[in-house]
């Protein structure tokens, strides 16, 4: 999977969002969470494997392994886009019913996801050998996520509370002053096309980045398409491109491998899905 196509998925659920959160028929897949859930968990711990060794000043030769390093750093900034907006889709689907099913598990990935940004930001900043110009180059990148992020947010912030989520609030509610007033029936479709292409645009570099773990990443994108029904893309005007259809149907297509992969993957200890009732210990 792409690191475009990524940030694609991304920015789909901050349009499809509060749609998604407020329809009577929208609905939650059997499976989709934990799924998501526990593959998000298998990617973290194969961030950390890698990271790890570049917090600790006594290692020798790191520098060998820089070019992994820097695009476990990159993918963690990338897909940090989808696990935000989602976390906040979460967030008001479980409000709007007043119910603990999505969010605690999307708001536990978003925490995880937050330790292995700081261990990227880290590298960047600190790490032994990592030239002055790659830094800067990271940094930019970073910045430039962060402001598309909090763009996206802004289609979900008047339907839940997003700072926390936020890179910077008063962006994301300036942003949110300026989109159309009634949603996608009053003319946010055409605003939504010219936004997505202008960060299509502004992503275009992404087409020849290489994120490591893409086989995980089709799997997180499809629990979360796969939660998008296709009624909420006919409501907003837009149909799913055939590599859409493609990952939202990977994680039906591939659930019977996916404790295969996660036993295979966590050498030292399996990934475990929360139990029972659930999730609600991880707020």
């Amino acid at each position: 999977m792409q690191a475009r196509q990524l940030l694609e998925v991304g920015a789909l659920v901050a349009l499809h969002g509060p749609i998604f959160a407020h329809a009577q028929r929208a609905y939650i897949p059997a499976g989709a969470i934990e799924r998501y859930w526990a593959v998000s968990k298998c990617r973290l711990d194969r961030w950390q494997r890698v990271l790890a060794p570049w917090s600790q000043p006594q290692s020798h030769n790191l520098r060998r392994t820089w070019p992994r390093a820097r695009a476990v750093a990159e993918e963690i900034l990338v897909s940090e886009v989808l696990t935000r907006t989602w976390t906040a889709a979460a967030a008001a689907y479980d409000r709007s019913r007043g119910i603990d099913e999505a969010y605690p598990v999307a708001h536990a990935t978003f925490l995880g996801h937050q330790e292995a940004r700081r261990q990227a930001l880290r590298l960047i900043v600190d790490g032994p050998g990592v030239e002055v110009a790659e830094a800067v180059e990271l940094n930019r990148l970073r910045r430039r996520l962060e402001r598309w992020c909090d763009v996206l947010l802004a289609y979900l912030r008047p339907h839940v509370e997003v700072s926390e989520l936020a890179f910077e609030s008063d962006r994301v509610d300036d942003f949110a002053a300026d989109l159309p007033i009634g949603g996608i029936s009053t003319g946010m479709s055409l605003a939504w096309q010219l936004m997505f292409a202008s960060m299509r645009s502004s992503f275009a570099s992404f087409e020849t980045m290489r994120i490591p773990n893409g086989d995980l990443n089709r799997i997180i994108a499809g629990s979360v398409l796969g939660c998008l029904s296709d009624e909420l893309f006919d409501a907003t005007g837009l149909a799913k491109s055939l590599w859409l259809e493609r990952i939202s149907r990977v994680a039906d297509d591939t659930q019977g491998m996916i404790d295969e992969l996660l036993v295979l993957d966590a050498q030292e200890e399996p990934v475990t899905i929360p139990p029972g009732t659930r999730y609600s210990g991880l707020h």
